[in-house]
Protein backbone atom coordinates (compact mmCIF):
# COMPACT_ATOMS: atom_id res chain seq x y z
CA UNK A 1 0.00 0.00 0.00
CA UNK A 2 1.31 3.01 -0.81
CA UNK A 3 2.17 5.81 1.74
CA UNK A 4 -0.94 8.22 2.51
CA UNK A 5 0.38 11.32 0.88
CA UNK A 6 0.37 9.18 -2.67
CA UNK A 7 -3.06 8.26 -2.57
CA UNK A 8 -4.90 10.78 -5.74
CA UNK A 9 -8.27 12.30 -3.64
CA UNK A 10 -11.56 10.88 -4.32
CA UNK A 11 -13.31 13.61 -5.55
CA UNK A 12 -11.93 16.40 -8.41
CA UNK A 13 -8.45 16.97 -9.20
CA UNK A 14 -5.01 16.97 -8.04
CA UNK A 15 -1.85 18.28 -8.78
CA UNK A 16 -0.54 16.05 -10.63
CA UNK A 17 -3.32 16.05 -13.40
CA UNK A 18 -1.71 19.78 -14.02
CA UNK A 19 2.22 18.59 -14.10
CA UNK A 20 4.23 18.23 -17.24
CA UNK A 21 5.40 15.26 -16.21
CA UNK A 22 2.20 13.72 -16.79
CA UNK A 23 2.78 10.99 -19.10
CA UNK A 24 6.01 10.66 -19.13
CA UNK A 25 7.73 7.26 -17.73
CA UNK A 26 8.66 7.23 -14.53
CA UNK A 27 11.90 6.42 -15.84
CA UNK A 28 12.46 9.93 -16.38
CA UNK A 29 12.71 10.96 -12.42
CA UNK A 30 13.07 7.56 -10.66
CA UNK A 31 16.40 6.37 -11.38
CA UNK A 32 17.46 3.03 -13.25
CA UNK A 33 20.40 0.88 -12.23
CA UNK A 34 21.27 1.57 -15.88
CA UNK A 35 21.75 5.10 -15.04
CA UNK A 36 25.80 5.28 -15.30
CA UNK A 37 25.44 9.76 -14.98
CA UNK A 38 23.59 10.68 -11.96
CA UNK A 39 24.46 14.13 -12.93
CA UNK A 40 22.95 14.10 -16.13
CA UNK A 41 19.74 12.09 -15.23
CA UNK A 42 19.22 14.33 -12.38
CA UNK A 43 19.94 17.58 -14.82
CA UNK A 44 17.36 15.98 -17.73
CA UNK A 45 14.73 15.15 -15.10
CA UNK A 46 15.17 19.19 -13.14
CA UNK A 47 14.63 20.08 -16.45
CA UNK A 48 11.45 19.29 -17.11
CA UNK A 49 10.59 20.19 -13.66
CA UNK A 50 11.97 24.21 -14.63
CA UNK A 51 8.88 24.10 -17.05
CA UNK A 52 6.08 22.89 -14.24
CA UNK A 53 3.66 24.95 -12.41
CA UNK A 54 3.06 22.32 -9.71
CA UNK A 55 6.35 21.94 -8.54
CA UNK A 56 5.23 23.27 -5.08
CA UNK A 57 2.83 20.40 -4.17
CA UNK A 58 5.13 18.22 -6.15
CA UNK A 59 8.37 18.34 -3.76
CA UNK A 60 5.64 18.76 -0.51
CA UNK A 61 4.89 14.89 -1.76
CA UNK A 62 8.35 14.19 -2.49
CA UNK A 63 9.56 15.40 1.53
CA UNK A 64 5.85 13.56 2.20
CA UNK A 65 7.51 10.50 1.40
CA UNK A 66 10.26 10.56 3.04
CA UNK A 67 8.82 11.44 6.08
CA UNK A 68 6.82 8.63 6.27
CA UNK A 69 9.06 6.10 4.99
CA UNK A 70 12.48 7.28 5.71
CA UNK A 71 13.54 6.29 1.87
CA UNK A 72 14.28 9.37 -0.45
CA UNK A 73 14.54 8.07 -4.16
CA UNK A 74 13.14 10.06 -7.95
CA UNK A 75 13.00 13.80 -8.16
CA UNK A 76 10.36 15.64 -7.37
CA UNK A 77 9.16 19.27 -7.82
CA UNK A 78 12.88 19.85 -9.35
CA UNK A 79 14.76 18.55 -6.44
CA UNK A 80 16.92 15.67 -6.25
CA UNK A 81 16.77 12.87 -3.39
CA UNK A 82 19.56 14.31 -1.18
CA UNK A 83 18.06 17.29 -1.33
CA UNK A 84 14.21 16.42 -0.67
CA UNK A 85 16.22 14.37 2.36
CA UNK A 86 17.63 17.65 3.65
CA UNK A 87 14.28 19.50 3.42
CA UNK A 88 12.45 16.66 5.00
CA UNK A 89 15.22 16.28 8.29
CA UNK A 90 14.97 19.93 8.49
CA UNK A 91 11.10 19.87 8.65
CA UNK A 92 11.04 16.66 11.06
CA UNK A 93 13.41 18.84 13.12
CA UNK A 94 11.66 21.99 13.73
CA UNK A 95 8.67 20.22 15.12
Amino acid sequence: MPPESLERPLNGRDWRDDAKCRGLGSHFFFKGAEVRDIYAFNARATDICDECQVTEPCLAEGVAVYIQTGFSYGVWGGYTPRQIKRIAEEQKGKK
